[in-house]
């Protein structure tokens, strides 16, 4: 009787304990450059199974944390093979594999487009809480606000032109274009969205500065547009600053951390 009397209690205990003391830690991975943001940033590291082969490169933010970690091909049976619990994606894996996923039990955390920044503070919390890494989020939150918070915008109204080496630019409408606007500038492309300027327009253009996006990748500055003389001469002229690869490559919440305090 006693015996059964323990094992009664044992159970009752067990029940009554919170999940997080006696659940299985969750097995994650994640599928994109994208994605593998979301699971560095929150997920402590014995946790997480897999990155995508670009976790390491220079357009991801979290790389250094990603140097240790198993690269993972998107296809059914490497994935399977190490049983995840949950995978990470915004664009990562094809419809199928997605699907077949599924079919085997494995959730899915699908990442969201956003549109600015308050919406991505939102979206982390929403994957972190989904990644059973509440108190991640909720630390990554208010790290986020303070940062925000302690940002003093030094555009002052000037009017500034993004650039890109393939000849793009953007206006206020766009993600990267409300990035630079928290920074106190105007965009010279109004309210428009992403929109292609081609060199003869670029000349005729006269803004304070220039803001260049991925003219630190070796890769884009092989783009025709950006290796213009005449455009290199006029950027050459006239202040200018590189927005940091990891802070264009995805949208997300730490593209604040990279936005430049001073020319």
């Amino acid at each position: 009787m006693k015996l059964k009397s323990y094992l009664i209690m044992a159970a009752c205990l067990t029940v009554a304990l919170p999940h997080y003391l006696w659940a299985k830690p969750l097995r994650i991975m994640s599928l994109d450059m994208c994605a593998d943001q979301y699971v560095l940033a929150l997920v402590p590291h014995d946790q997480i199974l897999g990155v995508s082969f670009r976790a390491k490169t220079g357009d991801s933010y979290y790389r250094d944390r990603a140097q240790d970690l198993r690269p993972i091909a998107p296809d059914l049976e490497t994935v399977l093979a190490l049983k995840p619990d949950i995978i990470v994606r915004e664009w990562g894996g094809d419809f199928a594999l997605i699907h077949q996923l599924k079919n085997h039990g494995v959730k899915i955390i699908q990442i969201n487009m956003i549109n600015d920044l308050a919406e991505a503070k939102n979206e982390m919390i929403r994957v972190g809480n989904a990644l059973d890494q509440s108190q991640s989020s909720l630390r990554e939150s208010q790290r986020f606000n303070k940062a925000l918070a302690d940002y003093k915008p030094w555009g002052q109204g000037r009017h500034l032109l993004y650039y890109t080496p393939s000849g793009f630019s953007t206006g206020a409408k766009s993600y990267v274009g409300k990035l630079i606007m928290t920074m106190g500038f105007k965009l010279v492309g109004g309210d428009k969205g992403y929109y292609d300027l081609s060199p003869e327009a670029f000349i005729q253009q006269r803004p304070d500065l220039y803001a260049l996006g991925f003219f630190d990748d070796a890769y884009n500055m092989g783009r025709v547009e950006g290796r213009l003389l005449p455009i290199q001469q006029r950027i050459d002229k006239t202040p200018h600053f590189v927005l940091p690869r990891p802070s264009l490559s995805c949208q997300a919440w730490y593209n604040l951390y990279q936005l430049p305090q001073h020319l």
